[in-house]
């Protein structure tokens, strides 16, 4: 049997009497993944996105279909992302940290995210897989480097 959480029945089996060790475990992964991705988007504001990632591809790498997997994948990091920053903002509201000057200064970034975004989820459906995976490993050395010199 692979390690695989899109495939894994823990999803529909949570507190029931089909729980194994191995589904405690997966859940126990599953858990502690999902609260560091949200301290990191909390801590840092991004992040969280990056870890979700990195460990749904070590999760999923003996998957029967890697390339619909891998698609998968940076859609399910989309979707955790955009729970994870709007508890974020609201956290950043509450704080007093989300002002007028807040919205003036990114709504440039914000505005042209939306088409950007829209764009970047065509390509996700017409890109081979490992091209993907090239181009976030690319991105990840890049913000890497640059954050360190």
């Amino acid at each position: 049997m692979y390690r695989n959480a899109f495939y894994h029945p823990i999803l529909t089996h949570i507190g029931g009497e089909c729980m194994t060790n191995k589904k405690w475990a997966l859940l126990a992964a599953v858990t502690v993944a999902g609260f560091f991705s949200g301290f990191l988007n909390g801590l840092l504001g991004t992040g969280g996105g990056i870890a979700i990632v990195l460990f749904l591809l070590h999760m999923t790498k003996n998957s029967p279909d890697p390339g619909r997997t891998s698609k998968k994948v940076f859609a399910t990091a989309n979707t955790i992302v955009l729970i994870v920053s709007l508890c974020s903002l609201i956290l950043y509201v509450c704080f007093g940290k989300f002002t007028v000057m807040t919205v003036q200064n990114g709504y440039p970034y914000f505005l042209m995210a939306i088409p950007g975004g829209l764009l970047g989820a065509v390509w996700l459906e017409k890109c081979k897989p490992m091209l993907i995976r090239k181009l976030f490993g690319t991105l990840l050395l890049i913000a890497g480097i640059r954050l360190l010199f």
